[in-house]
């Protein structure tokens, strides 16, 4: 029997050129926020619920049920906001890197691109807070995992992770279609994200490795 209604799914995810019409048309922020939120939140929950917090270095015990659901709901607050800051920025960063090309696009159709954009993103958190239940890698879609070297290096190459690429394919296909900007530019604006990205996760992981104790 054949369907006639089907589920509405976030079509820019898997058809971004189709669907990045529509975001200029009537731009949606809260469907692809919420599903991409409920993702994160699911992997705040596994991380909670698998992590042995005896083992941590600000306490000895185990957290029992009620301080783990204390420690969910303060989590999820702090996702929630971390989520909507970072969305914020990155939409302001292309709309003003937009609007250095002399193009235009509004703040807002930007700012539902990139909640889009987080989906995969979201989904890459989902699968490394659930990896424990059945692998010993940190995460296994993520070139690091594969690869010795020094913390530096590691942070240098953490882009290099098979969401984060999904994403960065979505937002060059996704930005190209909203903005009409030629593919060169487009290229040059993601390029930033990327190498912000590295550097951060560089400085993130030297910090780390200096503060570190030695073994």
């Amino acid at each position: 029997m054949e369907l006639r209604h089907k589920i509405p799914g976030p079509s820019l995810i898997f058809k971004p050129k189709s669907e990045s019409g529509k975001i200029a048309d009537k731009p949606t922020l809260w469907r692809p926020a919420t599903l991409s939120l409920i993702i994160l939140l699911a992997a705040l929950a596994i991380g909670v619920l698998l992590t042995d917090t005896s083992k941590l270095s600000f306490t000895e015990e185990n957290l029992n049920s009620a301080e783990r659901v204390q420690a969910f709901i303060i989590g999820a607050v702090a996702v929630i906001a971390l989520f909507f800051i970072s969305q914020s920025i990155l939409a302001l960063y292309l709309y003003l890197t937009v609007k250095m090309f002399r193009h235009f696009s509004s703040y807002r159709e930007l700012l539902s691109l990139a909640f889009f954009v987080s989906i995969p993103v979201s989904l890459a958190e989902l699968l490394k807070e659930s990896s424990p239940l059945f692998t010993a890698k940190e995460n296994i879609t993520a070139l690091s995992s594969y690869m010795g070297g020094s913390p530096i290096l590691q942070g240098a190459i953490a882009p290099m992770e098979i969401f984060n690429i999904w994403s960065l394919v979505i937002l060059t296909i996704g930005l190209r279609q909203l903005t009409k900007l030629k593919t060169f530019k487009v290229l040059f604006i993601v390029a930033g994200l990327v190498i912000w990205d590295s550097l951060t996760s560089m400085g993130t992981a030297y910090i780390t490795d200096l503060f570190s104790e030695p073994k």
